[in-house]
């Protein structure tokens, strides 16, 4: 590739990554004045989303910059955790394990039903459905050969 056809790329590239950010943040306020939960998280997917329907996004994440963001959400998530949460399941921390063992159980099952599809290998179907780790289970069907696209979309669906 030329110097210059090079250089456009870049830049178209790097256009699409600013109109990105600039509309995801307006977005973020938009959410915020309506008041709705975790406003940020939302405005930023629901840009995303529209982006890659529309063509208007970048064509991928770099994988650094996607391990940076996976890495900075699990911190925050683990920071989240506390004695004073665990403390108050008391006595009832065997029916939790329980209904999260059962929940893995299930969501595995309905893996293994969509996997049956033609079109989803085992790995994707099973990651797809396992709930609650959709941040997780991106990287991880990346990593384990799944189509990492899939998952994510059927995750945060």
């Amino acid at each position: 590739m030329s110097a210059p056809k090079r250089m456009r790329r870049i830049l178209g590239n790097s256009l699409r990554w600013i109109g990105l950010a600039a509309v995801s943040v307006g977005g973020w306020a938009l959410f915020a004045a309506l008041g709705l939960t975790a406003p940020s998280l939302f405005a930023a997917l629901v840009v995303a989303v529209v982006f890659a329907l529309t063509g208007l996004g970048p064509a991928a994440v770099p994988r650094p910059a996607s391990m940076a963001a996976q890495g900075t959400l699990a911190v925050t998530i683990g920071l989240m955790l506390d004695t004073d949460t665990l403390g108050a399941l008391g006595e009832n921390w065997i029916p939790a394990v329980l209904v999260g063992a059962g929940t893995l159980v299930v969501s595995a099952g309905c893996g293994a039903l969509l996997a049956l599809h033609r079109d989803v290998d085992p790995v994707t179907g099973a990651l797809s459905l396992i709930a609650g780790g959709a941040t997780g289970l991106v990287s991880i069907a990346r990593e384990l050969g799944g189509d990492e696209r899939i998952v994510a979309v059927v995750q945060y669906l």
